[in-house]
């Protein structure tokens, strides 16, 4: 049980015993990555177990284990030479199993270089199109809702699925919401929790109603 910490200008890599009695949880053994030297804000691991690290504010460290060895390792700090519109405050989610990369200027992937030995300097940031279209919202936030569709969160909020489109047409309610979206969830209820800056909100998605139906209205000349 090995667990990946983010501190002030280090990682560390924590092996646990007892992680099922939170009351006698000990740390057996502590690993230092003495190459991160920024503060990390988010880790998350790959499809083959490597780490990403976002930083503060110097983008993105990429730390590759060899072979799946935790002491073998190599660390790259990728940054807007390897494509990333900013290198502070970027976020990375994990959309079909793929590491995505959330930025000022939308949704971006990193692309590999060719050759089993090329070095991870030579990684490069390109706009995704998991979804098909290519999302270009600011800061975008990413939910899983179901295996192939996602919630996304940029200007205003929006169903995007997997090989098909982001939704062009707000059948939701969503554009209805008149605060900025700062951070949410989905709870198994199907309940939206949203954060913003004027409060805390729930939005329950399993009220169906279909905003482009039409509807009555009235009219008054003044």
């Amino acid at each position: 049980n090995v667990f990946f910490v983010g501190m002030r200008g280090k990682l560390l890599a924590l092996k646990l015993i007892n992680t099922q009695d939170i009351k006698n949880v000990k740390v057996v053994s502590e690993m230092n990555f003495p190459e991160i030297t920024e503060k990390i804000r988010r880790i998350t691991s790959d499809k083959d177990g490597n780490l990403w690290l976002n930083t503060q504010y110097n983008g993105i460290y990429f730390v590759r284990f060899i072979d799946g060895n935790m002491k073998n390792y190599r660390v790259t700090l990728l940054g807007k030479q390897n494509g990333l519109p900013n290198i502070n405050n970027t976020k990375i989610y994990k959309v079909n199993n793929e590491v995505t990369i959330s930025t000022e200027a939308g949704l971006f992937q990193p692309m590999f270089p060719g050759g089993k030995n090329r070095p991870d300097s030579l990684i490069r940031f390109k706009q995704t199109k998991l979804f098909g279209d290519i999302i270009k919202d600011p800061d975008p936030i990413v939910v899983q809702v179901t295996d192939n569709k996602y919630l996304i969160a940029g200007n205003g909020m929006f169903y995007a699925t997997i090989g098909g489109t982001k939704q062009a047409y707000d059948s939701c309610g969503f554009n209805r919401l008149s605060f900025a979206i700062e951070s949410f969830g989905i709870d198994k209820d199907s309940m939206i929790s949203l954060c913003s800056p004027e409060g805390f909100f729930y939005y329950n998605i399993r009220n169906q109603r279909n905003f482009n139906n039409p509807f009555n209205a009235i009219i008054n000349k003044v």
